[in-house]
């Protein structure tokens, strides 16, 4: 072979390699564009805009509530005088069981506006991916139950039940560290805490990552899922019902809200429709399952067992159940229901028509 010939076989290969490089790098750019544009997409998903707006704001409107409920369910009365009292917030109130605006009030007395937001940090850090993942997961249940339905039509009552059950099963479980830390915070006082809730510090510093730490570091990881149990009991039913309710209020009230006619007409009427629908439907799942919201509170509420004698008496749902009966009567265990409902009502009616008008109006 000449020192042409083999000169431009050099060069030719030495060419076809180069091409055979760019056009790699030029294949890896373009996937990793498809990537980014993917997740921006992702992101920007109008669901997830529209879920995460409506989570913030209903958190910021429902926290106060959800402190009052805690208190309430938490409150222990000491009779003086025969006038019941407690050692936190009893100088405030005559009555045994104070009512939620009686104890926002004390609370407010006792520890400033920041005492009705105490918990909000790992509220919102917790309503943003507990809400966005709940709703889109059960738009994509209910969506493959449908087409999968044997009745063929869309008023399966079955459907909404089921939907809103498996999609809070898997929101509630994502979530129940977060859940775990807005209730110690929401049930301690300013003689346990003087820090900040709205800073999102608490006692030893730090923030919320600091505070699941040590929580780890101290009681181990176990100890981030306490009281998942009963709070799966109670937000699994809840969330069926709820949902359920939803449908069922929407199908009864669409021809005077929205009727067809009006439909695409305003946003308006859409708004005031899913508003209106979601707080009853919030008000009614939140009464049937009061008890269950009782017996969560005070199983998270309550301190780790610190010896054998206490792990041997380990509590279960059934013996704070007993527990709640024997000491305040059955009807402990709907305290706090007030509060749970002035708290839910607003919660998710303001939840339901950023997430649905949101997600009409974005895309």
């Amino acid at each position: 072979m000449s020192i042409v010939s083999l000169t431009y076989y050099n060069a030719s290969f030495i060419v076809d390699e180069d091409s055979h490089l760019a056009n790699s790098s030029m294949m890896a750019a373009t996937q990793t564009s498809a990537m980014v544009a993917s997740g921006s997409a992702l992101l920007w998903d109008p669901r997830i805009v529209a879920g995460s707006a409506g989570s913030i704001v209903s958190a910021l409107v429902s926290q106060p509530f959800e402190v009052a409920k805690v208190k309430q369910q938490n409150y222990r009365p000491t009779l003086m005088g025969g006038i019941g009292s407690n050692s936190s917030y009893g100088t405030a109130v005559v009555h045994r069981h104070p009512g939620p605006l009686s104890m926002l009030r004390s609370v407010i007395a006792k520890e400033g506006v920041q005492g009705a937001y105490r918990g909000i940090a790992p509220t919102i850090v917790m309503s943003v991916p507990n809400y966005v993942l709940y709703l889109t997961a059960y738009d994509e249940i209910v969506a493959r139950l449908r087409r999968w339905s044997f009745s063929g039509s869309d008023n399966n009552s079955s459907i909404p039940l089921i939907g809103g059950a498996l999609a809070r099963l898997i929101a509630t479980t994502a979530v129940a560290p977060l859940e775990l830390l807005r209730t110690r915070d929401a049930s301690s006082t300013s003689n346990q805490s003087s820090q900040s809730a709205l800073t999102g510090r608490r006692q030893g510093g730090g923030g919320v990552w600091s505070e699941l730490v040590r929580i780890v570091q101290t009681d181990g990881v176990g100890a981030l899922y306490k009281g998942i149990v009963p709070s799966l009991a109670r937000d699994v039913p809840f969330a069926a019902m709820y949902m359920l309710c939803l449908e069922q209020f929407r199908d009864i009230s669409r021809p005077y809200l929205l009727p067809r006619h009006l439909e695409a007409a305003t946003t308006e009427r859409q708004v005031a429709f899913e508003f209106t629908n979601a707080a009853l439907a919030g008000m009614v799942a939140a009464s049937f399952t009061a008890p269950l919201d009782v017996v969560k509170t005070r199983f998270q509420s309550a301190a780790q067992p610190q010896n054998e004698h206490q792990q041997q008496q380990r509590t279960t749902i059934l013996r704070v159940i007993r527990s709640i009966i024997k000491e305040d009567g059955v009807a402990a265990l709907w305290r706090g229901n007030q509060a749970r409902m002035l708290k839910v009502a607003p919660q998710y009616a303001i939840m339901i028509s950023f997430y649905e008008v949101g997600k009409k109006v974005l895309a």
